[in-house]
């Protein structure tokens, strides 16, 4: 049985690597990509997705994509939210491919249908530890590297005496001059 290939998703961003996976694995099917892809996701500054490719050529496809996503409530679509995305998406994965841009329809005419019902969320905050919680942590983690270099003093305590030994026998001994 040969395991099917996925993208490895590199995500930088505080959406679900699940739901990114699942939307650019949608994505890659419906243009008929190879899933063999590495994606890099990241946050863009702006309000508006971005993203670009590693260019494809002699019938190889592109390995390399990153994309670029507004922060979570900051996207400026006056469509479906996810239609940017996809959109983008699609026009990365057609430079992949090995399309230029003159082998493209220009970005707006692109008419994704693949990713209805798809969804990205955001990640859910981790819980704010108390002021006592992060002491109690501080405080184990002290406990924890105090034992360690403690072990590490009796290793190096050792060794000096173990030198210290073999430099004595050869004192007795007499080295040669």
């Amino acid at each position: 049985m040969v395991r099917q290939a996925y993208p490895k998703i590199d995500n930088r961003t505080s959406y679900r690597t699940s739901d990114l996976r699942r939307f650019i694995v949608a994505g890659l099917l419906a243009k008929g990509a190879d899933l063999n892809l590495h994606v890099e996701v990241r946050h863009n500054r702006g309000t508006n997705c971005g993203g670009e490719a590693v260019v494809g050529r002699d019938g190889r496809q592109g390995r390399f994509l990153r994309l670029w996503l507004p922060r979570p409530g900051r996207a400026e679509t006056t469509d479906d939210p996810l239609l940017d995305l996809a959109r983008t998406l699609e026009h990365e994965i057609d430079h992949a491919l090995g399309l230029t841009h003159r082998d493209m329809l220009p970005f707006r005419a692109l008419r994704p249908t693949w990713h209805v019902g798809l969804l990205i969320r955001a990640e859910e905050p981790k819980p704010r530890l108390t002021v006592e919680e992060r002491v109690r942590a501080r405080a184990e983690h002290a406990r924890k590297m105090l034992e360690v270099h403690e072990r590490k003093l009796l290793r190096e305590e050792r060794l000096v005496r173990k030198w210290a030994a073999r430099v004595r026998y050869y004192v007795r001994k007499g080295t040669p001059k």
